[in-house]
């Protein structure tokens, strides 16, 4: 397998507890390692339940690795389930807020790619995270579960329940081998720019095919990357950049074009804020977060494609942009 893309971006200041935060340790909480298991690379069988007995039905490539300075950790599968080729990404972080990790999931359907969410924790070294939702008019609940886990192996599973999570069903297993035991972690992987499948063509999708590519500042402290993934229908973005202070900085963001709505949907993991940030828009005049009121992030290409400038702004402060021109 060969992940197809990645990508750097800015949302610095979005809120005010930047300056306090920096002489911290990204994610200090112990809880925030829980996932750090997951880091590297894995072979999948995918068995699945079919009249009664479990079967083969497809195996995958999977690469884990962290990101935001370890506050998120992203998951990129390439394999087969079925006679499907499938690719899917996650991402997730441990939110103190919430006392809860938060799994934000992208499995592109046919010429969809919407995102879904997950929330749960860890206990007595098993992590199940849920969700909820209406299926046919009935209330279904949804969970993954990780279990049985060893430095090498260990195994996912789904369930689906119809009573509030009395009983619950499962119809499909993961199970993971670590590929190779004696490499090293990995972070920020060295993806390479490879040729795209179109798999997502609908109006829209294609708004911030600019920005694609590697950036970095004219002084050399800030470097960004972007880069599409999931057969072109997500884009990571990578952000590293030194403060004033000397401090390094990160962020990561994952965008992709959301059908139902016809707007970009966009999450993000800092170095520095705790949350999940999410963010909604209709291209590049800006996309603006949800859970963060009055805070904005827009980016402007010049014509010549060689200089992107991408900009925040944040509730009671004047926009902040940040200069960027292309490598080559």
């Amino acid at each position: 397998m060969r992940v197809q893309s990645v990508a750097f971006f800015t949302i610095l200041l979005l809120t005010g507890t930047l300056s306090s935060a920096r002489a911290q340790r990204p994610c200090p909480e112990p809880a925030a390692r829980e996932f750090d298991f997951w880091v590297g690379e894995w072979n999948v069988v995918n068995r699945y339940l079919i009249n009664g007995q479990w079967q083969t039905r497809g195996a995958a490539e999977v690469d884990v690795f962290p990101v935001a300075g370890g506050c998120g950790i992203v998951e990129l599968w390439d394999g087969t389930l079925g006679r499907f080729r499938v690719r899917g990404f996650s991402l997730r972080g441990w939110v103190p807020e919430k006392n809860a990790w938060v799994l934000v999931l992208n499995w592109p359907q046919p010429e969809r790619a919407d995102f879904s969410t997950l929330e749960g924790t860890f206990r007595h070294g098993r992590g199940d995270f849920f969700s909820g939702d209406t299926v046919n008019g009935k209330p279904t609940l949804t969970r993954y579960s990780f279990a049985d886990i060893t430095p090498d192996h260990f195994r996912w599973n789904d369930g689906t329940s119809l009573d509030s999570g009395q009983t619950w069903a499962t119809r499909w297993i993961m199970e993971y081998s670590r590929r190779n035991p004696n490499a090293r972690p990995v972070s920020n992987l060295p993806f390479a720019d490879a040729p795209l499948e179109k798999a997502c063509k609908a109006p829209g999708t294609e708004r911030f095919d600019g920005a694609l590519g590697r950036w970095r500042s004219a002084d050399g402290t800030s470097n960004y990357r972007s880069l599409k993934i999931l057969d072109g229908c997500a884009i990571m973005d990578f952000l590293e950049w030194t403060d004033a202070d000397g401090n390094q900085q990160e962020v990561f963001l994952v965008r992709s074009w959301e059908h139902a709505s016809s707007h970009w949907v966009q999450y993000a993991r800092t170095s520095t804020i705790s949350g999940m940030l999410r963010f909604e828009g209709d291209g590049p005049a800006g996309l603006v977060a949800t859970d963060a009121p009055g805070s904005s992030i827009s980016w402007q290409i010049a014509d010549d494609g060689k200089s992107l400038v991408l900009t925040w702004e944040q509730p009671g402060a004047p926009p902040s942009p940040m200069n960027l021109l292309r490598r080559p």
